[in-house]
């Protein structure tokens, strides 16, 4: 088979033409020539750009793309080191691809993903299995991507999940689907996590969304190390790190984070055994979001992925059971601590506890007993203010009056007791501030009098960016998520989706009032307003 990307010539700056006062700017140029030159296959001019990860990646992309990039003497000799061994899986792969069959060493160099960005014949991909056995999974996962049902049949290999997962994606791959879903037990023998084949298959297995299908792998980036967006980094099965000339998959339709009409209904309704071909991202991050174990426990990734560890935290907040589990595993420790003071528990208070591992927020959603307070305060001093806020909060005087004279107040106590409705707190607190006796402090957030606002305006397309965003506060331990866009989506009829997609302002108002004046609210609202009795 042809290379299909013949190298194109670059125009590289002759130093006649460079200015000897910018040699810095000149180094930054041919730094970047040399990188491009790689990406597109074209030359390997100065081994150094090896040295960064993100030349690495270049370099792989090129070979992986690029027949005659991977056959260049300085490829070949580069695949050959031991410390270089991504190079040489790349290499083979490409060879693979243009359907020339290598003579591979041991297993670090066998590569994983030979089915993309081309497939090979189906005669090559058939001579691969039987001089590489160990390759016989990728080879089935091949024949999925090309829909190669004979030699995917000849193999004889164990219904796979991940060949499953990359056939239902695949336009080609519908009689091999058939040919796994149709078998009672089902495997797991590629890990796509790890680019790893599996020596001991594990049965049992249901398709849950773990598998890089060949659609995912389209995404690009110019630099991945500094896409902060929905990302599917936790896979990487072409060693590359989707870098690329352009940016793909970042925005509009192509946007790998956008929350889809298949993710809207899993989110709706219970999760299937197995499921369909989706970015199930948006569904661990509510999983997480609403505290279900079940659900986030099957679906989570080995990783987390961004804006897990907020949403995890906010479910903990609200569900008992689920900040227990956590509190079994280590993690989110002020979290959990904060739903054990919630639920009167505070058996965590022991003396060597650290100050990180001390909830404040410790009266939403739930209000400890008054009792429960008392007990904090004589525990631990380092909680005091913490408690004097939650006193405010849930309105306990008594203990309020006992330590207002034993700490040093803050402005978030003051901003706390403006939104109360027993003024004696702000009675109290506001000669301080006029004396500029407060400071500030940790409750910043805790103080906010609307802690989950929530959405009246429908998107018109979701993102899964709109659970972190920046302008929710930290409410959840320090960390910040809400889903109110998300929520209101999935309860509003299809029919206002639908209006909301095509307004020219990429929303939809579920409620049309003047914004534009404060509305005063009088008995006009009643005219013309009919009450049956």
């Amino acid at each position: 088979m042809p290379d299909h990307h013949e190298p194109k010539q670059m125009k590289r700056p002759s130093v006649s033409s460079r200015d000897s006062s910018s040699s810095d700017a000149s180094n930054g140029n041919d730094a970047a020539s040399m990188h491009l030159a790689a990406l597109r296959g074209q030359e390997l001019s100065d081994a150094a750009l090896l040295r960064s990860k993100q030349g690495r990646q270049a370099v792989i992309h090129g070979i992986r793309h690029h027949l005659s990039f991977a056959q260049l003497p300085a490829v070949v000799a580069l695949c050959q080191q031991p410390e270089y061994t991504a190079l040489a899986r790349a290499r083979h792969a490409r060879l693979i691809m243009s359907n020339i069959v290598p003579e591979m060493g041991d297993d670090a160099v066998l590569p994983y993903c030979i089915w993309h960005p081309e497939t090979a014949t189906e005669e090559t991909y058939r001579n691969i299995a039987k001089m590489y056995p160990h390759l016989k999974y990728s080879v089935a996962r091949a024949c999925a991507v090309a829909g190669y049902t004979k030699l995917y049949r000849e193999l004889d290999v164990l219904p796979e999940v991940a060949v499953a997962e990359e056939a239902q994606a695949s336009e080609r791959g519908g009689e091999i689907f058939k040919l796994i879903m149709a078998q009672p037990v089902r495997y797991a023998v590629m890990n796509d996590y790890e680019n790893k084949i599996q020596r001991t298959p594990r049965p049992g297995a249901f398709l849950n969304g773990d598998t890089a299908v060949a659609s995912v792998l389209r995404l690009r980036s110019e630099d991945p190390g500094s896409v902060l967006d929905a990302w599917p980094s936790y896979w990487d099965i072409e060693e590359d790190g989707y870098i690329g000339e352009e940016d793909v998959g970042h925005l509009g339709e192509d946007y790998f984070g956008t929350v889809t009409a298949c993710e809207i209904e899993l989110l709706e309704k219970p999760l299937p055994a197995d499921l369909p071909t989706v970015n199930k991202d948006v569904l661990i991050l509510m999983a997480a979001y609403e505290g279900d174990m079940d659900r986030y426990a099957r679906l989570a990734r080995p990783e987390f992925i961004r804006g897990e560890a907020a949403c995890i935290a906010r479910g903990i907040y609200h569900n008992t059971c689920f900040a227990k589990w956590w509190g079994t595993r280590n993690l989110f420790p002020a979290a959990v601590n904060a739903r054990r003071t919630m639920v009167n528990d505070l058996s965590y208070l022991t003396p060597g506890i650290a100050d990180e591992d001390l909830p404040y927020l410790i009266w939403h959603p739930l209000r400890p007993h008054f009792n429960t307070l008392f007990e904090i305060v004589r525990r631990e001093p380092r909680m005091w203010v913490t408690v004097a806020h939650a006193c405010i909060a849930c309105n306990y005087t008594r203990l309020f009056d006992l330590l207002l004279p034993r700490i040093t107040p803050t402005r978030e106590l003051l901003w706390e007791a403006e939104q109360a409705y027993n003024p004696h707190f702000k009675e109290l607190l506001t000669p301080l501030k006029e004396q500029g006796k407060l400071v500030g402090g940790r409750g910043e957030a805790a103080s906010e009098e609307d802690k989950e606002p929530t959405e009246s305006l429908v998107s018109g397309r979701l993102w899964l960016d709109s659970l972190w965003e920046k302008y929710h506060p930290k409410l959840w331990a320090g960390l910040r998520a809400n889903a109110a866009s998300l929520e209101l989506y999935l309860m509003v009829p299809e029919k206002i989706r639908q209006e909301a997609a095509a307004s020219e302002v990429g929303n939809y108002a579920l409620y049309q009032f003047d914004d534009g004046i404060d509305r005063e609210w009088d008995e006009s609202i009643f005219e013309k307003l009919t009450v049956k009795n």
